[in-house]
């Protein structure tokens, strides 16, 4: 009954998106904690895919362990491997954040590119609530700098919770698969991150 599973699939197979495993890890660690404001994450990783069938449900369970004040190590598993194998894995982390980079210098203007047609339609294979690339204003083999668009999608049914701790899941997507354009000869899929600093508050609007 999640509709987004259906916006988000590769090669013919609906795959449970890495930014809805990172907020069930997050709403698990604050649960487990307490905290009340959301955690950084380090040591990221995603080891196999979830996948989600279309004609049957799948079984999730989000396991958690306090390793000390402030720091949770979560893994997401899944009935498929009788709850025995991690799908994605990271630590949780609460209080004082590293100082995150500097972001990049404001370049002006857009690149002369018509995001739909030639990156989503040619190379990309998230569709519906994922699509936010709206253009790139700085694109190179190594990095890019990406306008992302906003706006307000249900990810859940209307029967239950919408709350999402770590902000749209569409937005953070993006910010993911924005990558995807610097290497458009070979399908890529995230597999690890070092260290996310989710914002804390993101305003609305691009």
């Amino acid at each position: 009954t999640d509709p987004y599973v259906d916006d988000h699939v590769y090669e013919g197979r609906r795959l449970l998106p890495a930014v809805l495993g990172l907020e069930a890890m997050a709403q698990v660690a604050m649960t487990l904690t307490g905290a009340t404001r959301t955690p950084w994450f380090e040591r990221v990783v995603f080891d196999r895919p979830l996948l989600v069938p279309e004609d049957d449900v799948v079984a999730i369970r989000v396991a958690a362990i306090a390793r000390g004040p402030g720091v949770v190590d979560v893994a997401v598993r899944s009935a498929e491997t009788g709850f025995q194998a991690d799908h994605f894995r990271a630590r949780c982390r609460f209080g004082a954040e590293p100082p995150a980079p500097e972001p990049p210098a404001n370049e002006p203007g857009t690149i002369d590119l018509d995001v739909d047609a030639e990156i989503y339609d040619a190379i990309l294979f998230q569709d519906g609530r994922f699509r936010r690339l709206t253009g790139y204003r700085t694109l190179c083999a190594t990095e890019c700098v990406a306008e992302i668009g906003a706006r307000s999608d249900s990810f859940f049914s209307s029967f239950l919770p919408a709350d999402l701790v770590l902000g749209d899941p569409g937005s953070r997507d993006a910010a993911l698969h924005a990558l995807q354009a610097c290497i458009p000869h070979r399908t890529i899929l995230p597999t690890g991150v070092d260290r996310i600093i989710p914002a804390r508050r993101v305003a609305p609007g691009p």
